[in-house]
């Protein structure tokens, strides 16, 4: 088994933890900007977006 995390699994794992915080502002609030859902996770606009572009 390799446990050696070269392989950016830990990076996958955030992104898909990431995805779910997106989607629960979304459930959250309902219709929101881009910005809305960067200030609400603290994150930066362009990541907000990468997260609502690869969504649906």
């Amino acid at each position: 088994m390799n446990t050696n995390n070269s392989d950016g699994g830990g990076k996958r794992i955030k992104a898909v933890q990431r995805a779910f915080e997106v989607v629960a502002v979304l459930r959250e609030e309902g219709t929101v900007r881009i910005q809305d859902v960067a200030d609400s996770l603290d994150i930066p606009t362009s990541t907000a977006h990468v997260h609502l572009n690869s969504s649906g």
